[in-house]
């Protein structure tokens, strides 16, 4: 893949989170812990994640993690959930020293760690964007960009959500931000 192909990364949050996320940025797994959050991840696999070491000796949580696109298998197992927001980062974060790239999700077995330019080289375009996935594709669909510690807020280009009742609900939380709010259902598996 190249990295003109990517167009925006995607982070995974519920919006109680995300007037925080205006402020502060995206924070790392361990950062984000010492404030008060909602945690919509599965406990069985941040259990995992906590005990993997990425290649350089830091450990995963102390990586903010976006998917390469978040149409995949963590946001389709809660897409039931009623506040759930997608938000949309700028590919700049690459330039960001020590990011990581996984080729899969980065809590499965074997992931490859590489620098910015040979992970996104290593992506598959056609399985990191495909519609649907099966178990042989599922963990790579989930590919990962990892950047330590914390997305700063002005790498964040807009939030999404699946419906206009969710858009308000959000937009009455946050209030006036530059960060637009949209709608895309499609992106959460629901009916345009």
């Amino acid at each position: 893949m190249r990295r003109e192909e990517l167009g925006e990364f995607h982070h995974l949050t519920a919006f109680a989170h995300i007037p925080s996320i205006l402020q502060a940025g995206i924070l790392s797994h361990d950062r984000a812990a010492e404030r008060q959050q909602v945690d919509i991840s599965n406990p069985d696999i941040q259990n995992h994640r906590r005990l993997v070491t990425v290649p350089g000796g830091r450990r995963l949580h102390e990586y903010a993690c976006l998917y390469i696109h978040a149409r995949n298998a963590m946001l389709f197992s809660m897409k039931e959930r009623q506040d759930l927001a997608v938000v949309a980062v700028d590919v700049g974060v690459l330039d960001i020293p020590g990011v990581v790239v996984s080729d899969r999700n980065a809590g499965a077995y074997m992931p490859l760690f590489q620098d910015p330019a040979a992970g996104v080289e290593a992506l598959d375009a056609a399985v990191v964007r495909a519609r649907y996935w099966n178990e042989q594709t599922k963990q790579r669909r989930q590919a990962e960009v990892l950047v330590p510690d914390v997305i700063p807020p002005d790498h964040l280009l807009h939030i999404y959500v699946p419906t206009a009742g969710a858009a308000d609900r959000l937009r009455a939380l946050t209030g006036e931000t530059e960060c637009e709010v949209l709608i895309n259902a499609d992106l959460f598996f629901a009916a345009g």
